[in-house]
């Protein structure tokens, strides 16, 4: 006869105990792939969004997986979730599917936060890069239309970044990842008319 193993009340409470702790890790919404051939891209739509309106979630709660299922995935080039007293959690995974790191600028467009940070992973979990209106300069001078932070990707790895963001108004985004010489070109590109303008007005 086939024997059957039974498993006693301490192992059953062990796959219990697994079984929850590999529920409860924190799991990533689809990647978006950079290859090094890419020099700019709109990514709006590979990012997932959070309302904490208590202003009460840490960075460590959401590692922690148990608000992976009230993330609500971005549907389009740009998210506009209206007007509300709340701070927004934005998440995004990035896939280097490459043997080199790549460098990237995130932009955060439009720029119009009082306060905006960018947690990127490292070696020791997550560094916070700050940005936004409410800091002093030079975080604070120039930047109501965009806001830029850089990013490595190392090699062969597929990270989680997340980004905490308090608007000074209703609360729109898109993303975009550049190059810094397409990051360059594009700043350029949409500068100029403001340029030609002041340029037009002093010479008055």
């Amino acid at each position: 006869m086939r024997s059957r193993t039974v498993l006693s009340k301490p192992e059953w409470l062990l796959l219990l105990c697994l079984f929850w702790s590999g529920s409860a890790m924190a799991s990533m919404p689809p990647a978006f792939l950079v290859t090094p051939e890419q020099t700019s891209n709109r990514i709006t739509i590979y990012s997932e969004y959070l309302a904490d309106p208590d202003q009460q979630l840490r960075l460590e709660d959401l590692l922690s997986g148990a608000w992976d299922n009230k993330f609500t995935p971005a549907t389009g080039v740009r998210e506009r979730l209206g007007y509300a007293s709340s701070t927004w959690w934005i998440r995004l995974a990035l896939q280097n599917p490459s043997d080199q790191p790549q460098i990237r600028l995130l932009e955060v467009f439009p720029g119009h936060f009082s306060r905006l940070t960018v947690f990127t992973p490292d070696d020791s979990g997550y560094h916070a890069h700050h940005s936004g209106s409410d800091l002093s300069p030079p975080w604070g001078d120039a930047r109501d239309r965009r806001q830029l932070h850089q990013i490595t990707l190392p090699p062969r790895s597929t990270q989680l970044f997340y980004v905490r963001a308090e608007p000074s108004g209703s609360m729109n985004y898109s993303l975009f990842l550049n190059t810094p010489m397409a990051q360059l070109s594009h700043n350029q590109e949409t500068d100029l008319p403001y340029l030609i303008f002041g340029g037009l007005l002093i010479g008055l």
